[in-house]
C-alpha cells in the first residue's frame, strides 16, 4: 500500500476539505504548490505555478470516476485523462496522512532528493461534450473556457523523438508536414515528439504496512518515504521513417492523433 503524505508549510481544514501549501525548490526555482482536498466529492485539486520549463497548471482529480483534468492558461488548453491510481491514491488517504506530518521534520521538497515519475500523453481527440463528467469536473472545465482534449497514455516502450527546439518551440500546429518520404519498401512507424507542454505535481509517498498491532488497536506502520515528482508531458503523434530521430526528420506530425 502507498500512503500519500502532504508536507506543508501551512494547512487549513474543515470537516470535509483541506488546503496544503508545499514549499518546493526545483533546481533554481522556488515556489509553493497548493493542494486542496474534498472528502465528500472525493476530489483533489492542484495549483502549480510556472517554473523552469513547466507551465502554470491547474489540475482536478475525480477519484469517484477515475478521471483527471488539467488546464494551462499559457496554452489556453485543457486536457482530460484517466487517473493513474498507482501515482495518486485518493482524497481520503490524503487527509488521513496529514496527521503524520507532525511526526516528521520535513518542511518542503527539493529536486536533489526527489524521485521523478513521467506521465507521457498524446492528444487523441477534442472533447465535444462534458455530459459524462461529474458536476465539479464540468464546473472546473467550464471556468476556463478553453478547448479540451482527451489524452491517451503513451506506452512505456514507445519510440520518443529527441527534442527538436526549432520545431516544438513554435506555436503548436494541427499538422506539421515535412514533405519527406521513406525509402522504397520501408514502412513508416509511429513515434512521439515533445511539445513543451509540461505540468508537474510534487508528492510525498510512503510505503506502509496496515493492520499493525499498536497496543490494543490496529494501525499503520510507515516503512519509508520518498519525495516524488510526477511530470505530465504532452507529445505530438508522428509518422516517421525508422531511421528518424527528430520531429523535423518525420513525414508528418499531428498535434491531435
Amino acid at each position: 500500500m502507498i500512503l500519500f503524505i502532504i508536507i506543508c508549510a501551512f494547512a487549513s481544514t474543515n470537516a470535509h476539505t483541506s488546503s496544503f501549501y508545499i514549499p518546493i525548490r526545483e533546481k533554481s526555482a522556488i515556489f509553493n504548490q497548493e493542494i486542496s482536498t474534498n472528502l465528500i466529492e472525493d476530489v483533489v485539486e492542484f495549483h502549480t505555478p510556472a517554473h523552469n520549463n513547466v507551465l502554470e497548471t491547474f489540475k482536478i482529480q475525480d477519484f469517484k470516476n477515475n478521471v483527471q483534468a488539467f488546464c494551462m492558461p499559457q496554452k489556453k488548453e485543457c486536457f482530460v485523462s484517466e487517473l493513474n491510481r498507482t501515482h495518486y491514491p485518493n482524497a481520503g488517504q490524503m487527509m488521513e496522512s496529514f496527521a503524520h506530518v507532525w511526526n516528521t521534520d520535513v518542511i518542503g521538497m527539493d529536486s536533489e532528493h526527489t524521485h521523478t515519475l513521467h506521465q507521457r500523453w498524446y492528444k487523441s481527440a477534442a472533447v465535444q461534450s462534458l455530459s459524462e463528467f461529474s458536476t465539479r469536473m464540468r464546473q472546473f472545465l467550464h471556468s476556463y473556457g478553453y478547448p479540451i482534449f482527451q489524452l491517451k497514455k503513451i506506452e512505456d516502450d514507445a519510440l520518443i523523438l529527441e527534442d527538436d527546439t526549432d520545431i516544438v518551440s513554435r506555436p503548436e500546429r494541427t499538422l506539421i508536414p515535412n514533405n519527406k518520404q521513406c525509402d522504397p519498401g520501408v514502412t513508416p512507424v509511429r513515434r512521439y515528439g515533445y511539445t513543451l507542454t509540461n505540468g508537474c505535481d510534487w508528492l510525498y509517498f510512503c510505503d506502509t504496512t496496515t493492520n499493525v498491532l499498536e497496543g490494543n488497536h490496529l494501525g499503520t506502520q510507515i516503512n519509508g518515504c520518498t519525495n516524488t515528482h510526477v511530470r505530465d508531458q504532452v507529445f505530438y503523434s508522428c509518422l516517421c521513417c525508422p531511421n528518424a530521430h527528430r520531429v523535423s526528420d518525420c513525414l508528418v506530425c499531428n498535434a491531435v492523433h
